[in-house]
């Protein structure tokens, strides 16, 4: 089998939901090719955190655009040009034999909520990656709709190769990060996770008797303007904000949640669905297509503020209790065996 070559910029990065799309798939993927290297930077690797058991090659010192633009595919090309894998949204233009994922288009149907300088780069890269690219993979339907219907790509110019639910650790006698009932959010302070409508629908509710747990942190990328209103929320009494978390507090975090809650307004699949329905939680999403695909019947949505402040009502007054009908939707319909094994039948057809 010939070898495979992998981005591997991401091990420089804290994992959110792209860069856990990326390691999970390599891990699962790793077990049908053996032959997968990850070609990162010497600087700034997380290999404490991602743990990954495939061949690592470093090149090059800091991982950023130089790095992934000059550095990598001139590496690549020494080697005799491989085919290189690139999982998280950005490739080295000037190489063409690769296949890229493309998990959303945010930048585009929300530009308001990303910071100038980003939108416009990739508003320019995206366009130059995905011609380049011999192929292009991404991680729903809802996804792959969008990119052939923005880039004017064919149909089998895109496969859609899945997130799936976290692989959460076994259960633990650990205290838990919060000693209260608590709903949960997970994610960034990307303004399109619509963190701040939460905020005020859990404020509204005046709830007695959940806490709200926010896990996740901002990222330079996004538009600041939204940090600074989520600064008045740090101080209320029963919103408890962690920044980012470990993989073992993230399990404990879904291990004991009362609910899990994604008010997201976009989303190339919204991981956190998957993640919380495979813990066994109830889930409350925003009444969005990406999250009706991933989730169906075994979510409760809401479309406004108020219908959110209902729903947190509702479940305040009642015990956890184990969504068993959502685990096993989740656990049939998403793996991360079964995203490997689509990984494979897409790359087969350009080794």
């Amino acid at each position: 089998m010939d070898n495979v070559y992998v981005n591997g910029k991401f091990l420089t990065q804290k994992i959110s939901g792209v860069q856990r799309y990326a390691s999970e798939l390599l891990r699962n993927y790793y077990t049908l090719n053996k032959e997968v290297k990850l070609v990162t930077p010497h600087n700034g690797l997380h290999n404490d955190v991602y743990q990954l058991p495939c061949e690592r090659l470093e090149v090059g010192n800091k991982a950023g655009l130089k790095w992934e633009q000059w550095q990598l595919p001139r590496f690549a090309k020494q080697q005799g040009e491989p085919l290189l894998l690139n999982l998280c949204n950005v490739a080295p233009v000037a190489y063409h034999n690769k296949i890229t994922c493309i998990h959303d288009i945010a930048f585009v149907r929300y530009p308001q909520f990303f910071s100038k300088t980003f939108h416009y780069y990739y508003k320019m890269l995206m366009p130059l990656i995905i011609r380049s690219s011999r192929h292009i993979i991404t991680v729903s339907d809802f996804s792959k709709q969008e990119l052939m219907q923005y880039y004017r790509l064919s149909d089998n110019q895109v496969s859609v190769v899945p997130n799936a639910g976290f692989p959460l650790l076994p259960a633990t006698d650990a205290t838990p990060m919060v000693r209260h009932p608590y709903f949960l959010f997970v994610g960034s302070a990307d303004p399109r996770k619509n963190l701040l409508l939460l905020l005020q629908a859990y404020d509204a509710a005046q709830l007695t008797q959940t806490h709200l747990v926010v896990a996740g942190a901002g990222y330079k990328s996004f538009n600041t303007a939204l940090l600074q209103q989520l600064e008045k929320y740090k101080a209320h009494p029963t919103i408890h904000f962690t920044g980012a978390v470990s993989n073992e507090q993230l399990a404990g975090l879904y291990q004991h949640a009362k609910a899990v809650i994604i008010p997201s307004v976009y989303e190339g699949f919204g991981l956190p669905v998957a993640e919380g329905l495979s813990a066994g939680c109830e889930v409350i999403a925003n009444d969005i297509p990406i999250f009706r695909e991933v989730a169906r019947e075994h979510a409760f949505y809401f479309n406004n503020k108020e219908t959110l402040t209902g729903l947190l009502l509702l479940l305040d007054k009642r015990d956890k209790r184990f969504n068993e009908e959502g685990l096993e939707y989740i656990l049939t319909k998403y793996s991360w065996a079964q995203s490997a094994r689509s990984l494979e039948q897409a790359i087969a057809q350009y080794r």
